[in-house]
């Protein structure tokens, strides 16, 4: 698992994270009644490797703000790692190739 980035640097956040296996960590904020969505800023996608793209639902809400859809991260070591401040929360979310 590594760190990819985030708009407020390395230590900051929001992130985004890779487990190298089609898999990334998005790590944002909560929508609250949605445990498997997470409000992500748009500039966020600018820390995805080159070629990539999500493979799951985005949604523009507006103010450069989007809500992802994934699957809620339960694996403690992957949430040891992030270190996600307690008004936060992070969703794992599938990524591919982008065939455009």
């Amino acid at each position: 698992m590594r760190l990819l980035g985030g708009p407020s640097g390395v230590n900051g956040s929001p992130r985004l994270w890779t487990a190298d296996n089609g898999v990334y960590f998005a790590q944002g904020y909560p929508v609250p009644g949605e445990p498997a969505k997470v409000r992500i800023p748009h500039d966020l996608l600018h820390y995805m490797e080159p070629g990539m793209c999500f493979d799951t639902d985005l949604t523009d809400i507006g103010n450069g703000w989007y809500v992802m859809v994934g699957t809620t991260i339960t694996d403690q070591q992957v949430l040891n790692t992030m270190q996600i401040p307690g008004h936060e929360t992070a969703v794992a979310v599938p990524v591919r190739k982008d065939d455009r």
